[in-house]
């Protein structure tokens, strides 16, 4: 299934009904056999993140994937955090983020980043 869909992932990750198909195989993949659908993901992780589907892949895939492939998902996520923060399904997936990551310092620079977001001058300037 994984090879048939290669070419197809990021339409596949934003479709209505697709996008559960890509969360199940997220969740029954491992990384030998996921590993060429698993970095598809996250070449287009930043811009499914703000997709209305597309978020929901991203956030599984940070919870369920294999250490190396959420390490650098959440690595490219966080190059496009000030995009990311300006929609709140980007805010959704980056706090998704800082909860699932391995690595303690992404994990510690995704909580500076939703914490400055956060702030009480930032909600009284918007």
């Amino acid at each position: 299934i994984y090879e048939e869909l290669l070419g197809h992932v990021r339409y596949i990750c934003r479709h209505r009904f697709g996008s559960r198909v890509a969360e199940r195989l997220i969740e029954q993949s491992n990384e030998r056999v996921g590993g060429p659908f698993f970095d598809r993901i996250i070449e287009f992780a930043p811009e499914l993140a703000i997709h209305r589907f597309g978020n929901y892949v991203v956030q599984s895939f940070l919870e369920l994937s294999p250490e190396p492939f959420q390490r650098r998902c959440a690595m490219g996520l966080l190059l496009h955090a000030d995009k990311l923060l300006a929609r709140n399904r980007g805010f959704f997936v980056l706090r998704a983020a800082k909860e699932y990551c391995c690595d303690a310092r992404l994990r510690a620079a995704f909580e500076i980043i939703l914490e400055e977001y956060d702030s009480p001058y930032r909600r009284n300037k918007w």
